[in-house]
């Protein structure tokens, strides 16, 4: 059974508010990965999001668009990177 064990949030900066949408899910993705590191870091873990695009440059089967920004290419090689099966 999965219950949740805290919440986070922030406010967007101005330069984030511009952010197309796709960008704006992944960098909330980016940021709960970021503020949970401490209890993340080491174990497996399953990241799960509604927003299909993401699920195909974040998932198991990574395929990164051939039109997908820096930033979104920089943030799936960081999730590469940790423990997510």
């Amino acid at each position: 059974m999965e219950k949740p064990i805290a919440f986070a949030s922030r406010l967007l900066t101005d330069v984030e508010k511009r952010y197309a949408e796709i960008d704006k899910e992944a960098l909330a993705i980016m940021f709960g990965v970021s503020k949970f590191a401490q209890y993340l870091y080491g174990r497996c873990f399953i990241l799960k999001t509604d927003h299909k695009p993401l699920e195909r440059i974040f998932g198991n089967n990574r395929e990164l668009p051939k039109l997908a920004t820096n930033r979104l290419m920089r943030w799936a090689l960081i999730l590469a990177t940790t423990n997510t099966p």
